[in-house]
């Protein structure tokens, strides 16, 4: 009698589990490891790529992940005992080892309809079952397992191999009960324990799969054991005794399968608890064990981008987008990453490997709908998107490809098509608050403001925490003239507890600039104060030139507002804006110093600034400097030089003919 083990644990918190059959020299079997995508968080999701055509279901996730593990497993043999005496069974088990499956399945059914001994016969349907198994037909192989243990109910293969087949189906509960009359029949074997640790681990009986295969790797010291035990601890976030488990395993098997998978594990660990430089190592040692495997060239090309090893990084990407792959999504992870080290002809080239390998892959599609879209590639993504779009039965996945193909004319500005594909979408999810969003930005763009707030409002009857609609309402109400209603937009906003970084300055300064206007200074300010308490540069810079300039405009003392201005400039000294107003403050001061000091920042904006209408501010801002100090022939020139830059500005025009006047 014979065994065979066959790789089993099939998703990604799961290590092999053998299957056994009859006879040591089969036919290499087969079966995938399907895999769930396993992040690596920590240090190693920084620097992330966000889709930017996915709708809000994404949840802005990051785009960079370790590929899934879906590498095949070759089976791993034991010698059997022996099979019965039966010269064709030999011939037939023959057949099956050298692979020829169909000569062999039709000697085993002539085994069966001959008059062959009852135990010969259960041994032709253990191998009919296992044919039938390795087809996926789950069903027929039951039924061919269960007419072997009728004939032979000492049969260990039919019931361990029953075990699988209903392990298959998600029979847990069967497949134990399977398995433990085969563990009856052949306790000795360290194989059906390592079955049982799998489906108490399938049947999330942690604890139970812990005990099963940590007592089967104690006593057989086998490599395998330990593989699944780490999968199990890794599972139930045990994470220092998984490593210790797969170092066992690694340490146990030396080479093989088993070895590299097991480094590859612990790569994924070490780099989920951000211990990139102990990750690469066992990433460079998953590849020394298996060379041929793009994921792990992958794997570890994201590790060293992490690690700020750019050039490695791409050195390792482009060997494994050279080894290519059988699954065209790993040619969409290889894409991602060249994006993230800025080679984006490298990405496209392996967008367009996946496309040509799998060109009706609706999932390719969208990626490479991204690219298009990021490069403004409009007409050939609007090209795929519609493509996407006929190859999409799903209502949701419909409604998608045409929110999508919405926003790709939204921003060509073919506001006929995007409006007619925006409807469609919204036709198929009335729910959707996001594409009333678009449309009411179609409107926005037509002029049609009345029709964009019929759609805000309905947007916020449907989701009234959708804060990127309250936003868009307080903006067009802002530029509608209605203050009123902009200002219960942005106080929403503001007060809303799921309002971001960016919702909330936005807030902040309209509150703000709306309070300046009606000259409740003590208020605007109070607001601009919260924009210099911020944390991002941008908004303090905002919050500081936008408090100087109220408190100028309150009559506040000048002297208050100089250290607001002086704030603004250290965080943007090229502030052209800024540096016009610290003129200001210093004009406002009126000291000599302060008054020498604004005529050389007035001089300086001019020797610089390239922008005709605002140096035609400067000139008549230094002009009024002059002409306060008695040198109206200057402040003449200047307003003149104003004038000529910016014909339409009023103010030099008026302060040039007072200074022409008190200079006659």
């Amino acid at each position: 009698m014979s065994t065979n083990r066959i790789i089993g644990i099939e998703n990604s918190e799961n290590g092999p589990v053998r299957d056994i059959k009859p006879k040591s020299d089969f036919n290499k079997r087969w079966f995938a490891l399907t895999l769930a995508f396993l992040f690596l968080a920590g240090g190693v999701t920084g620097g992330v790529y966000y889709f930017l055509w996915k709708k809000k279901q994404t949840g802005e996730k990051s785009r960079l992940s370790s590929l899934p593990d879906v590498e095949e497993s070759e089976s791993r043999k034991l010698n059997p005992d022996s099979l019965p005496d039966s010269d064709e069974l030999k011939k037939a088990v023959d057949l099956y080892r050298k692979g020829y499956l169909k000569p062999a399945q039709s000697a085993l059914q002539q085994i069966l309809e001959s008059s062959a001994e009852n135990k010969v016969k259960s041994y032709a349907l253990v191998y009919l079952g296992i044919l039938a198994d390795d087809e996926g037909k789950f069903n027929l192989a039951l039924d061919m397992f269960s007419r072997a243990i009728s004939l032979d109910e000492e049969n260990f293969y039919a019931h361990y191999n029953m075990a699988i087949a209903l392990r298959h189906k998600g029979m847990y509960r069967e497949a134990m009960l399977s398995l433990d009359r085969a563990r009856k029949l052949r306790p000795e074997l360290v194989e059906p324990a390592i079955l049982k640790g799998e489906l108490q681990y399938r049947s999330n009986d942690l604890n139970a799969a812990e005990e099963t295969l940590l007592s089967a790797a104690g006593n057989s010291r086998d490599p395998l054991a330990y593989y699944n035990l780490g999968m199990v601890y890794k599972k139930a976030g045990k994470f220092a005794e998984a490593k210790t488990a797969f170092l066992s395993a690694l340490d146990y098997a030396a080479a093989g399968e088993v070895a590299y998978k097991s480094a590859a594990q612990l790569g994924i660990i070490h780099a989920t608890q951000g211990d990139l430089p102990n990750a690469k190592y066992y990433l460079e040692r998953s590849i020394s064990l298996s060379p041929e495997n793009p994921k792990y060239y992958y794997n570890l090309a994201l590790v060293l981008y992490r690690m700020g090893e750019t050039e490695n990084a791409a050195r390792r990407l482009s060997q494994a987008a050279g080894l290519g792959d059988q699954n065209p999504e790993t040619f969409l992870y290889i894409a991602r990453l060249y994006n993230e080290l800025g080679r984006p002809q490298m990405a496209a080239t392996s967008l367009r490997k996946a496309q040509e390998m799998a060109p009706q892959n609706v999932l390719v599609l969208n990626e490479l709908a991204d690219h298009l879209v990021e490069n403004s590639e409009w007409s050939e993504a609007v090209s795929i998107l519609k493509r996407i779009l006929e190859l999409s039965s799903e209502t949701m996945a419909r409604k998608n490809a045409l929110f999508n193909l919405g926003r790709v004319y939204l921003s060509i500005r073919d506001l006929p098509a995007a409006e007619t594909s925006l409807t469609r979408a919204y036709e198929l999810d009335r729910t959707d608050e996001e594409t009333l969003v678009l449309l009411a930005e179609v409107h926005r763009r037509r002029g049609e403001n009345h029709k964009a707030v019929t759609l805000y409002k309905e947007g916020l009857k449907l989701n009234p925490d959708n804060l990127k609609l309250l936003k868009a309402q307080g903006e067009l109400y802002r530029d509608l003239g209605l203050l009123t209603e902009a200002e219960e937009s942005f106080r929403k906003l503001a007060e809303h507890p799921l309002h971001t970084e960016d919702d909330v300055h936005t807030a902040w300064q309209f509150l703000g600039d709306l309070a300046k206007s009606q000259k409740k200074y003590d208020i605007a300010l109070s607001y601009f104060q919260k924009l210099e308490e911020s944390g991002n540069a941008e908004q303090k810079f905002f919050g500081s030139l936008a408090s100087a300039d109220t408190i100028l405009a309150a009559g506040s003392p000048a002297s208050s507002a100089l250290p607001k201005i002086e704030t603004s400039i250290a965080l943007k000294p090229d502030s052209e804006e800024a540096r016009i107003l610290l003129a200001r403050i210093l004009m406002k001061i009126g000291d000599p110093s302060s008054v020498e000091r604004a005529e050389e920042e007035l001089t300086g904006l001019i020797s610089w600034s390239k922008k005709p209408a605002l140096t035609s501010r400067v000139f008549t801002l230094r002009g009024i400097l002059f002409y306060r100090s008695g040198m109206y022939r200057r402040a003449v020139d200047d307003f003149n030089r104003a004038l000529e830059l910016d014909p339409a500005n009023q103010e030099a025009f008026e302060n040039r003919r007072t200074a022409a006047s008190r200079l006659n």
